[in-house]
């Protein structure tokens, strides 16, 4: 026999005792039930289901814990309701080996939805202990409105103003509470997809397979530093949560040439989860060369090789292609340019729960962005007294107070033709984060961040560093405060201190007057 094949035979009954050891593990579930602001809930009816169905119930004691003991391994989620409250439905976590699994409850204030939140404090917190500002779109939301884009989602936040240039694919830009929209750090599933300089181009995002869109308004997070001075806008990628694959296959189409076609297939295998989508959108618009196409790809795939400790790929592609007719009323003619883009974002997520205080996150991201705009030919009539210009047609524009001017504008300048300009973009980083719990709901958080930028001739590599600390006194009063430091190539050092408090009224219920009314102070 073969070192070799004595290797693998030796391998082989490792593994077999390894699976069959996992097979017959047992391991407990425990966790705390909360209200909005983390206070303890005593009596909360909580549930525990599995693939298989309802696995057991209880109660939850007077400090507001329980736990479900001698569980074999496999995807376990809960359910909990108290009077008062809004149901909770948790998501599937899959429990492996003999220790133990902490999922931890929140209920919050009927008919209010659940909602976690990352961008203000680094960390999962319930939306109802931030001080900050935050929104989220949900799903839920993203679904009902029935809309293809990101963009479209994004004007149904309160301080967020959509810009888009043009027709469909036109250079969309966000403006958050009148910052400027290259002051804004985005983010898709952790990681930084913005340009070179800060711009970020809306139209080009599809909204397919996105679970939810958290936007932080205004600069109240040290995480982001100068990046994030308007805001931040974290995009989450959807999971399978299914031990049943599931697929969906949608198709429609309407006037315009506009048809839409997707199809996605998601689920769960052991320790294993996946999600892959593929989607394309045409349109021809209602005017010649007003054209646009997309086709998304987006795949998300976990793993949870031990209690605490998971690693996660997200990958997302974008391809577009849109005409670009220009002023038809300003010429009386279109101009046959047109425009591609490439948009690819790829991110590797490693976190460990070390200990029951200590968590740590390691991030790797890759970002390309590539542009090519073409102009194929000239078009126009060749303009009498500027040799190799163009002109439009003879129009006709009317003001506002009246007044009018005929005449022909410049529609193509002399050149080369086809003309092609090309745009390429890159954007690498590391990002690692840890967070220690202290004493109660006090939460320490301590990170770094480092970018190398490179396209368009320039090349700039960025570090920052932050620390953080928050947590509650009695339950009422929510404080949050840290600083970063920013180290950039090109406007040099800076330093970003944050501080924030939110303060409830009263205890948050179903019923009291003034109910989780929570007043807000940002600094």
């Amino acid at each position: 026999m073969t070192s070799f094949a004595r290797w693998l035979r030796i391998t082989s009954v490792f593994a077999i005792l390894a699976y069959c050891a996992a097979a017959h593990a047992q391991t407990t579930i425990r966790g705390t039930v909360v209200d909005p602001v983390g206070a303890v809930i005593p009596g909360a009816q909580v549930t525990l289901v599995s693939t298989g169905g309802t696995v057991g119930e209880t109660k939850s004691a007077a400090d507001g814990t329980f736990s479900f003991e001698s569980l074999k391994a496999g995807r376990y989620h809960l359910t909990a309701q108290s009077t008062g409250l809004a149901p909770f439905v948790g998501p599937d976590v899959f429990v492996s080996g003999t220790g133990v699994t902490t999922m931890d409850i929140s209920l919050q204030t009927a008919p209010l939805k659940q909602q976690i939140v990352v961008s203000a404090t680094g960390d999962e917190t319930p939306i109802s202990q931030v001080g900050a500002s935050v929104a989220v779109v949900s799903q839920d939301d993203i679904e009902a409105e029935n809309k293809l884009d990101v963009l479209e989602n994004l004007r149904q936040v309160s301080g967020a103003q959509i810009v888009q240039t043009s027709q469909r694919g036109g250079t969309t830009s966000l403006f958050i509470r009148g910052g400027e929209s290259d002051f804004n750090k985005i983010m898709i599933d952790g990681a930084p997809a913005n340009e070179i300089g800060g711009d970020f181009d809306f139209a080009q995002l599809s909204n397919g397979g996105v679970s939810s869109i958290e936007v932080l308004k205004g600069p109240n997070s040290v995480l982001y530093g100068a990046d994030g001075l308007a805001g931040v806008v974290n995009i989450t990628t959807q999971r399978g949560t299914s031990s049943i694959p599931d697929l969906e296959i949608s198709s429609d189409g309407g006037n315009f040439g506009t048809h839409f076609e997707s199809a996605s297939l998601s689920g769960t295998y052991r320790q294993f989860d996946y999600y892959s989508l593929v989607s394309r959108l045409d349109t021809e618009g209602s005017y010649p060369n007003d054209f646009f196409h997309n086709i998304t790809n987006v795949d998300n795939f976990g793993w949870t090789p031990t209690v605490g400790t998971s690693v996660r790929v997200v990958y997302r592609h974008n391809g577009t292609d849109l005409g670009t007719p220009n002023g038809l009323l300003f010429y009386g003619i279109p101009d046959l340019a047109g425009q591609r883009n490439e948009n690819t974002y790829l991110s590797g997520t490693f976190q460990n729960q070390t200990t029951s205080r200590w968590h740590n996150l390691v991030r790797f991201a890759y970002g390309q962005f590539n542009t090519v705009d073409d102009d194929p030919t000239q078009t126009g009539q060749p303009d009498p007294y500027i040799p190799g210009y163009t002109l439009g047609n003879v129009v006709t524009i009317k003001g506002a107070n009246g007044y009018s001017v005929t005449g022909q504008a410049i529609l193509d300048y002399a050149g080369t033709y086809p003309m092609i300009f090309t745009d390429y973009e890159a954007r690498r980083s590391v990002y690692a984060q840890s967070d220690y719990r202290f004493a109660g709901d006090w939460t320490g958080t301590f990170g770094f961040r480092y970018e190398h930028e490179d396209g368009s001739g320039l090349t700039r590599d960025n570090y920052s560093y932050f620390t953080e600390g928050h947590g509650s006194v009695a339950h009422r009063l929510y404080l949050t405060g840290g600083v970063g430091y920013d180290d950039n190539s090109i406007f040099g050092f800076a330093a970003t201190p944050r501080a924030s408090a939110a303060y409830y009224l009263r205890r948050p219920s179903g019923s009291s007057f003034f109910s989780d009314t929570k007043l807000r102070f940002n600094f």
